[in-house]
């Protein structure tokens, strides 16, 4: 818990059992100068095709929007993932998050308060992903639809080579600040003995 708490920025997070640093934001549009990254995935035996965002929306022209899509979502721009119905309409699975998780050695990203559930009326959709690290992959991600229960909550698989652990930027620039205070005092140290052995000479 503490290693988690030294993490502020979003979308990032310190697996506490190896204090290992996680940063998905190249995957969001908090890396991406706030241009919106949709991540597509097949639903095959679902019959419907999701658009996903991590840690923000995948929507890209919230005023292209209809009244009939996302009806239950009071805040739009807030929706992390979706799917469009056999009506057209389009069906929020999730308000994005950018709090981070480990559960054990699995890396999570929970979204909640999607559209009602058609078969529990009162309950919302909500969304699970789980990040994997894939060092080999030629595309920056990939999406992949893992399974629903009763319509009401979905499981997604997200390999990529940002889920594999990194230095943090504060550790980069420390361990930096240290290197460099080595170097100079050991130049000083050059130059100073330099300096005493000329001394001793004359």
């Amino acid at each position: 818990e503490e290693a988690e708490k030294e993490v502020v920025e979003p979308c990032t997070v310190v697996n506490p059992l190896t204090n290992q640093f996680y940063d998905l934001r190249p995957l969001s549009a908090l890396g991406n100068d706030g241009e919106v990254q949709t991540w597509n995935s097949k639903g095959f035996d679902y019959g419907k095709n999701f658009s996903i965002g991590v840690c923000s929306t995948p929507l890209r022209q919230l005023k292209a929007l209809r009244e009939s899509d996302f009806v239950d979502t009071h805040n739009k721009s807030m929706v992390g993932g979706y799917y469009t119905d056999g009506e057209g309409k389009k069906v929020s699975i999730g308000e994005y998050s950018t709090d981070l998780k480990f559960r054990g050695l699995n890396m999570v990203l929970e979204y909640t308060n999607g559209d009602q559930c058609e078969d529990s009326p009162n309950l919302s959709k909500s969304t699970l992903l789980t990040f994997k690290c894939d060092r080999e992959m030629m595309s920056k991600a990939r999406v992949s639809y893992l399974g629903s229960m009763n319509n009401c909550s979905y499981l997604f698989e997200v390999r990529t080579v940002h889920a594999c652990a990194t230095a943090n930027d504060k550790n980069d620039s420390a361990i930096w600040g240290i290197f460099l205070l080595v170097l100079f005092s050991a130049a000083g140290v050059y130059f100073f003995a330099g300096f005493m052995y000329r001394m001793i000479q004359k």
